[in-house]
């Protein structure tokens, strides 16, 4: 009777196995692909660091230069004014985005699940507008006077541009809590109106 409970356990142990490979191609990417990069981020934003010379770190320095309360206030302006540039983008291109999308629904659809639909197509599409980078920089390269540069490209000069890799860990940070600030205001919004529809 022991060796058919041995292979019972044996039998469980490899079903557990299985189970375990079919997810960990997904774990190592993940890990290797987000959690890593996240983690470096968080820690980078607390720190200066150009690429070739060891990282320091300078606490809350990087924010406080975003914010305008260290230097000049020219780091800070300049960010600021890529993120409004990068809101004026995601106000212009969204609508336009949503509005032949909503009217192919309407047309398959013609009935409720549209509007969930539209509301879907709005979250995803004004995310996918924060991260514009490819239009500006292929047009006007942010130019005249910056005036066409968004957050993703500041980003981008900062930490390649003026390998300032930590100054740009920042930047991201911030762009990313408004994102999630913009994508929670939104589904509130989305789920106000499902209560009074």
């Amino acid at each position: 009777m022991q060796p058919c409970t041995e292979k019972k356990r044996l039998s469980k142990f490899w079903d557990e196995c299985t189970s375990f490979l079919f997810v960990a191609p997904y774990l190592v990417f993940f890990i290797a692909f987000a959690l890593v990069p996240l983690v470096l981020c968080l820690v980078l934003a607390f720190c200066q660091w150009d690429g070739a010379n060891p990282i320091e770190w300078i606490g809350l320095q990087n924010f406080r230069l975003l914010f305008g309360a260290l230097g000049t206030g020219q780091i800070a302006s300049e960010f600021w004014q890529s993120v409004l540039h990068t809101l004026l983008f995601v106000a212009v291109q969204t609508p336009l985005l949503i509005v032949v999308p909503f009217l192919v629904a309407l047309l398959i659809h013609k009935c409720v699940r549209a509007g969930k639909f539209f509301i879907y197509v709005l979250m995803m599409t004004t995310l996918s507008s924060f991260n514009v980078f490819g239009q500006p920089e292929i047009l006007t390269a942010g130019g005249p006077d910056s005036s066409t540069t968004v957050a993703m490209m500041q980003i981008y000069n900062t930490a390649f541009g003026g390998s300032k890799f930590g100054r740009a860990c920042a930047m991201s940070l911030l762009l990313a809590l408004i994102m999630v600030a913009f994508t929670v205001t939104s589904y509130r919004l989305q789920t106000k109106g499902e209560k009074t529809a």
